[in-house]
């Protein structure tokens, strides 16, 4: 678990989530990121990401994964 800091300035906790080759592909995100008129942005929400581009942010999927 870390600590990010979205851009509007808000701290939240971010667990990032490896594969089996420890590569980045995805992660947890404890906040809404303050848009809860976002049904997808719940608490906590997982964005994947494809090892082949890891600063690639994909949409939210509610729950954690």
């Amino acid at each position: 678990m870390d600590v990010k800091y979205g851009t509007n300035g808000e701290m939240y906790y971010r667990e990032t989530i490896f594969d089996d080759y420890g590569r980045r592909i995805g992660n947890n995100d404890f906040t809404d990121h303050g848009r809860p008129d976002i049904p997808a942005h719940t608490i906590p929400h997982h964005h994947a990401n494809v090892w082949q581009n890891p600063s690639q942010h994909g949409p939210a999927t509610p729950g954690g994964n």
